[in-house]
């Protein structure tokens, strides 16, 4: 029979399991290599259903049932009628059937041949439909590249780790936690979906974005459905590979589908198409071939393998070149912060400040110096950024070992510790943005067993500096405030536009220098985004991008521009398209707009203003300007956030934990940018943050400031009174809602 398919079907043969394998790309050829460049790094995501576990077995030696099957079952075990569906079907079983149908049936599986390419590669996350334990016992077999860690629909939300673990979430239930249930009825899709499930959420919020695999199961389920609706043909992310649709019998339906939600169909089974990856990448890389760069000589003897792997999960080795400036410009011409590659290509200029920090850092590198720590603390747009990226560059060109923090969690400090005591020279470890791993780093500094190996160079905006100094103690530090430009740098900046064509001013030109006066004194941003805008002042600058762009587009980018303002990476791409829904592709924000976004240079998978300095414009315009729409900002950061932030991911500190916790900074945030509006935050987000200590903290400390100043005191809001409600689905409409309020009511005053 095989014989036969196969010369029926030319493109097909059997290999040595006996599956059809297409000896032709299963993808267009076009897709192939973004879908290469996603897959290896582990950028894929998979969704599994029943049809990928149909050659697995129990612990019964029994072939595992599909969905179908298992309706069947349940129904004649029930006494219902043949048709009844499988949701309806399970509503009738008794506890005692429950755990002979689904726990003993389902349990102790040996994993088939379909499945069994999968720990070969790296994946982002798995999600399953499946209550069986193959994935488990799969990945117990010696040589996964990964350690599974199972989570069920009701476990706790855990961020996303890195990519030596995986997280596999049952989303219907599993066989090794009955006493949880399971979600085959009806009822329990609704029960899961209104408490907000955040494993859920997250795969509604990630499966509009990221690409993934999706084998086993039909687009006409409930909850897949409903995942679904998250995403359209313009939600996916650019550059990345396709999400794919394995289904070996296709219908009209199934090719409809996969047009309206933007997905590839692949016509195999699940075996058959990962028979098709392992002969197509037969040698995929481990986590340690991406993150382990070539140390020879770095370390001593005496660390193990899971230790380096460890170490360089958390940095980064910097490699330096030296490379011809582009004849197209880059990004950072527009604002973006400088990727390595506008290091190696020289698109910066030379500041005196360079050399000062290169003194600094030498003089700390000493044998006898006690300070082993430069701090540059500055206003945002001064080139903070540029300057310890070009001394990182420049010291690895030379010859020595520069690193830089890759992790956005914890420091594992007591593994970099161990690593940095076998270090064979001086290290230059380079922390932009400081102050979100200042705790570890003083554990580093104050290691008696790495006190002449290591010296840190860190940048941080002014503004943190109080935290800082918290921190720091009395830890003995270099310190310096950057200088204004001077004529010399601002002749070089605007000859490195002129190179490019940016410099629309055709006197600017022919007189260079005396438009470079113009220019000196000034933050750097402030003067490249004055010489992208034909020399007008900022203040007027800011205010025709906000008039120039849609209406639609302003919520969306003050968000932006309030999270970069807490937590300098921005904001996860998903998460921000999620706020603004399946209709409204974030791509298009990063195309040519007045008020245009990017992806974080450093970490891309969030999202940053392409210019920070007009970013910082914008959030003071709105605070003076745009009460209404500032505070629906808030709130809507604050509720998209909650379903990623529990105790786990704040003592983790991961990414939307930092953010949130910075967001509610009554302090340094709330106050100083909603001013009469904060406590109307506060009450609006408190159904989905009253669990959080510092909610409390930072809003008791919002009230004691009021009433300090407001005589009589203000009405203090009882628990149970959530004040005008802004949900995570509706955000938008209230904002326009808030808008329209605004405008009926006269301006509110706002700090």
């Amino acid at each position: 029979m095989t014989t036969k398919l196969v010369d029926a079907h030319p493109a097909l043969r059997s290999n040595r399991e006996g599956f059809l394998v297409r000896t032709q790309s299963m993808i267009p050829e076009s897709l192939l290599p973004s879908f290469q460049d996603t897959l290896l790094p582990g950028g894929y995501n998979l969704l599994l259903g029943s049809g990928t576990s149909l050659d697995s077995r129990n612990g019964r030696g029994e072939i595992l049932r599909s969905a179908e099957q298992l309706r069947r079952d349940l129904c004649s075990a029930t006494g219902a009628r043949d048709g009844t569906s499988l949701t309806r079907a399970y509503a009738l079983l008794s506890p005692p059937q429950i755990q002979a149908e689904l726990v003993d049936r389902f349990s102790k599986c040996t994993p088939g041949s379909s499945v069994g390419s999968v720990p070969r590669f790296l994946w982002r996350r798995l999600f399953t439909f499946n209550v069986d334990d193959v994935l488990e016992n799969l990945y117990a077999i010696p040589g996964s590249k990964q350690v599974l860690v199972p989570l069920n629909f009701n476990s706790a939300f855990e961020p996303t780790p890195d990519r030596r673990e995986l997280h596999a979430i049952h989303l219907h239930g599993w066989v090794r936690q009955p006493q949880a249930g399971f979600v085959f009825a009806a009822s329990e899709y609704v029960r899961v979906m209104s408490t907000l499930n955040p494993w859920m959420h997250l795969l509604a919020e990630i499966l509009a974005t990221e690409p993934f695999i999706i084998a086993g199961t039909s687009l006409n389920e409930i909850d897949l459905e409903y995942y679904l609706n998250h995403r359209s043909p313009a939600t996916p992310r650019r550059g990345r590979g396709p999400s794919l649709l394995i289904e070996p019998n296709p219908d009209v339906a199934t090719r409809s589908d996969c047009d309206r939600y933007g997905l590839v169909l692949v016509p195999a089974t699940f075996g058959e198409f990962m028979e098709w990856l392992r002969e197509k990448f037969p040698s995929p890389p481990t986590v340690a071939d991406l993150l382990v760069p070539d140390i020879a000589g770095l370390f001593s003897e005496g660390l193990s393998p899971a230790q380096i792997l460890r170490f360089f999960s958390d940095f980064e080795l910097v490699a330096a070149a030296d490379q011809p400036l582009p004849s197209s410009p880059s990004p950072f011409l527009y604002g973006r912060e400088p990727e390595w590659k506008d290091l190696h290509q020289h698109f910066d200029i030379e500041r005196r400040d360079n050399a000062t920090v290169k003194n600094l850092v030498d003089h700390s590198s000493a044998p006898n110096s006690q300070t082993r720590l430069v701090l540059l603390s500055d206003e945002a747009g001064t080139g903070k950024t540029t300057i310890v990226k070009r001394l990182a560059h420049d010291f690895a060109r030379s010859g020595r070992p520069v690193l830089t923090i890759r992790t956005l969690s914890r420091i594992d400090s007591e593994n970099a510790i161990a690593c940095l005591s076998r270090s064979t020279v001086q290290i230059l470890l380079v922390a932009d943005d400081l102050a979100d791993h200042a705790e570890q780093v003083i554990e580093l500094l104050e290691a008696s067993s790495i006190a002449a190996l290591l010296v840190v160079v860190g940048a941080e905006r002014s503004y943190r500096q109080e935290y800082l100094d918290v921190v720091l103690g009395g830890t003995p530090r270099s310190s310096l405030q950057l200088s204004p430009l001077t004529l010399n740098e601002c002749q070089q900046l605007l000859e490195r536009y002129r190179q490019f064509g940016l410099v629309g001013d055709t006197f600017a030109t022919k007189q260079p220098r005396d438009f470079a006066r113009r220019l000196q004194g000034q933050p750097i941003a402030i003067a490249a985004c004055q010489i992208l805008n034909d020399f007008r002042p900022l203040e007027a600058i800011v205010e025709s991008l906000w008039e120039a762009a849609d209406a639609d587009d302003r919520l969306p980018y003050l968000c932006i521009a309030l999270a970069q303002h807490c937590y300098s990476a921005g904001l996860r791409y998903s998460i921000l398209q999620a706020i603004m829904g399946p209709q409204k592709p974030l791509g298009r924000l990063m195309a040519q707009v007045p008020l245009r976004l990017a992806v974080n240079a450093v970490q891309d998978e969030f999202v940053i203003a392409i210019s920070g300095i007009i970013a910082e414009r914008i959030l003071r315009r709105a605070t003076r300007r745009d009460g209404g729409m500032l505070l629906a900002a808030f709130v809507g950061l604050a509720l998209s956030l909650a379903p990623h932030v529990n105790r786990k991911a704040v003592m983790r500190r991961s990414p939307e934990a930092r953010l949130a916790g910075r967001l509610f900074d009554s302090d340094k945030i709330v106050r100083p940018l909603l001013g009469a509006a904060a406590e109307d935050f506060y009450v609006s987000v408190q159904k989905q943050w009253e669990w959080n200590s510092r909610y409390w903290e930072q809003r008791a400390l919002l009230q004691a400031e009021f009433r300090l100043e407001q005589s009589p005191p203000i009405r203090t809001t009882r628990c149970g009174d959530r004040g005008p409600s802004v949900s995570f689905d509706n955000f938008g409409q209230a904002f326009a809602e808030a808008n329209g309020a605004e405008s009926r009511r006269g301006r509110r005053h706002v700090r």
